[in-house]
This record gives structure tokens, C-alpha cells and sequence, in this order.
């Protein structure tokens, strides 16, 4: 079975992610923080990260770069927009297909976002 690691530091978005992940079949571990995130990451066979980016302590970015050292596993990038207290979800790509999840589930940001190479924001 696939396993999703979600990191943030808000218990309740913790919450609702692991509900509404479990609901489509996936397991979830959950971390709040950076430093247990990586401890998750080394001990637990994680298929999918939803990472927040403005984490307490180690920062969500921290987290990414120190994962990347070893997996190339597709991470979620869960962040706040300036000046909104809403939260979006952008998805890094590989495939054309690799953002269903993303758009069937869960709201998008206004403006579609290009990153390097063949990466693109959903």
C-alpha cells in the first residue's frame, strides 16, 4: 500500500489531511515538525511527502533538500499564501497524470506556477 507522510505543525490540517488520504486508501504517518519529519523519512518506507513549508525549527525546505539527498519521491509542497489564510497545495510533476489527486481533492492556487526543467506547479 502506498504511504503518505504529512508534515505540519497544525494539528488540525494534520488531521484532516490523514482523514481525507485514508478515505481514497493510502496510509499516512504524520510529523510536526521538521526533525521528526526526517526521522519518519529514515525509518518508514514513505512513497508521497505533503510537506508545509513554514515549519517551527528545521524549515519545510530544509526538510526537502536533506530528503532529496536520498529519494526522488513526489512531494506536495503545503504552503500559506502572503496575506491569506487559506492554504494551497502545489504539486511537482513528472507525468501529465501526476496532479489528478491534486485537483480532484483539493483546492489550487489562482495563478498556475512554472518551475525548472520538466517540473511545472499544478
Amino acid at each position: 500500500m502506498t504511504t503518505i507522510l504529512v508534515v505540519d505543525d497544525e494539528a488540525q490540517i494534520r488531521r484532516a489531511l490523514d482523514v481525507g488520504v485514508r478515505s481514497h486508501g493510502y496510509d499516512v504517518v504524520q510529523a510536526p515538525d521538521g526533525d521528526t519529519a526526517l526521522d519518519k523519512l529514515a525509518a518508514e518506507r514513505i512513497d508521497i511527502m505533503i510537506l508545509d513549508l513554514g515549519l517551527p525549527g528545521l524549515q519545510g525546505s530544509e526538510v526537502l533538500r536533506r530528503f532529496r539527498a536520498w529519494s526522488d519521491a513526489p512531494v506536495i509542497i503545503l504552503s500559506v499564501r502572503a496575506g491569506q489564510a487559506e492554504k494551497w497545495l502545489f504539486a511537482p510533476i513528472r507525468g501529465s497524470d501526476s496532479c489528478g489527486p491534486a485537483r480532484e481533492g483539493w483546492a489550487q492556487p489562482p495563478e498556475v506556477e512554472h518551475g525548472q526543467g520538466d517540473k511545472r506547479f499544478c
